[in-house]
């Protein structure tokens, strides 16, 4: 059974920030009566900082009219919105990075994962392969204007193939336990599990590049001569068809990271 499409949040680059603080400022330079306090609003739009200032300059000067407050909060919302994106992806690298070392330190589990609120092995297995799924198969957080560009190819492509990603994402999603039956391997079932939830969860009317990420992955355990053994002929369709899918998406993504 088809899932509800959900409402996507856009990704927003720095760019976005920066515009969005500078019509801001506008508005509150052009207010009647003009916002005593503009002279403390940061001077430079340039970085991160900037960003992180002006947000702090906004919770703390509100002695503005109702209706111009009003009017900023779309590009307030952006502000806070692109910090949250940001801070989100800063903190899931640096987990992920933390993570590997432990690994390839062979560190036990539990010196570690309590203080991050992994109480177990299991649990701190569980994150770090949802991390390397999200974060190496898919890219996370806002991203630069050379990256946007460079993404047009892979935008095109979700597009043309809407349908075919959002059946292949149900079926991984309906057979989630069959599938995941078919591998042998723990830790490749935990993999599975880990690839379709996350489909699941970003599966929309609108597949975007996260999502065809997590299918990439899912159907990379699944591949043809791989580990799964499935038998139903309508989900090996399904899956024939996720398949080239896969090798489609893996292609444009290798072309894209090899023109950086």
């Amino acid at each position: 059974m088809a899932r509800p499409p959900k409402i996507r949040t856009p990704n927003y680059s720095l760019a976005d920030a920066l515009a969005a603080a500078l019509a801001i400022k506008q508005l509150r330079s052009e207010a009647t009566p003009r916002d005593p306090d503009l002279d403390y609003f940061p001077s430079t739009l340039h970085d991160d900082m900037d960003v992180d200032d002006v947000l702090d300059y906004l919770t703390k000067h509100r002695d503005i009219p109702a209706d111009v407050q009003a009017a900023e909060l779309p590009y307030r919302a952006k502000l806070v919105e692109y910090q949250h994106q940001r801070d989100t992806a800063r903190y899931k690298r640096r987990t992920l990075a933390l993570l590997d070392t432990a690994r390839q330190v062979d560190a036990p589990p539990r010196t570690y994962g309590p203080l991050m609120g992994l109480p177990s092995r299991q649990a701190v297995f569980n994150r770090r392969s949802r991390l390397t799924i999200e974060l190496r198969m898919n890219g996370a957080g806002p991203r630069t204007r050379r990256e946007t560009e460079q993404d047009d190819r892979v935008e095109r492509w979700l597009s043309a193939n809407r349908a075919d990603l959002i059946n292949v994402g149900e079926l991984l999603v309906d057979q989630r336990d069959e599938l995941v039956e078919s591998l042998a391997d723990p830790e490749q079932r935990q993999q599975l599990v880990e690839a379709i939830d996350l489909a699941g969860e970003q599966l929309s009317a609108h597949p975007r590049r996260g999502f065809a990420g997590a299918i990439a992955y899912a159907m990379f355990l699944l591949r043809p001569g791989g580990p799964a053994q499935v038998l139903d002929p309508v989900i090996r369709d399904g899956l024939e068809r996720g398949t080239r899918l896969r090798l489609e998406f893996n292609q444009l993504r290798d072309t894209s990271e090899a023109s950086v």
